[in-house]
């Protein structure tokens, strides 16, 4: 059992613990997503009719195999029937790593010097591996997120069905992932 003082330090279970104290329709699905308005207002228009508790987290800060997640986890589903849980994350999000490098004049000249069809396809080339890099790690994100035990059992007991969707920011289109055992 989860004790009071471990539900105060937990960031989860207070973010979780606030969600339930609105009022929530009988809402039955768990949404956890990246926080960007865009994708979550587009979800919000998808589930209207059915309801969802929402947990935003920065995809960057996503740490599933943190014991605090399991704890928050274990906590809500002790405390409301969920039967669903989607992972809703973001192409554009979690590739924005901190760096530093020198920059030459011959970089300058170079990125001057390229035709503007050259760099048209070099940002293309970029974008296509960036879309690819995110959808791996949010494929990687939803694998670690179904190893929280207690997902996992709710999942194993066929209690619950699992989700991923992965907004591409390029389209304003989401990719859909599913969980089987």
């Amino acid at each position: 059992m989860i004790s009071r003082a471990h539900c105060n330090e937990n960031q989860y279970i207070q973010a979780l613990q606030h969600v339930l104290e609105e009022p929530n329709g009988g809402a039955k699905t768990l949404i956890i997503a990246h926080c960007d308005r865009r994708m979550i207002d587009s979800l919000t228009c998808a589930l209207e009719t059915q309801g969802a508790l929402l947990l935003e987290i920065p995809q960057a800060r996503w740490d599933f195999s943190s014991p605090e997640f399991a704890d928050a986890m274990e906590w809500l589903l002790n405390r409301w029937p969920v039967e669903s849980v989607i992972l809703a994350g973001h192409s554009q999000a979690g590739w924005h790593a901190i760096r530093g490098r020198w920059i030459g004049t011959s970089d300058v000249e170079k990125r001057e010097a390229a035709s503007g069809y050259q760099r048209s396809i070099r940002g293309v080339q970029h974008l296509v591996a960036q879309t690819q890099e995110a959808q791996t790690q949010f494929a990687e994100h939803l694998r670690q997120m179904m190893q929280v035990p207690p997902l996992c059992h709710s999942l194993a007991d066929r209690n619950m069905a699992v989700f991923g969707l992965l907004y591409r920011a390029e389209d304003g289109e989401f990719l859909s992932y599913t969980w089987q055992l």
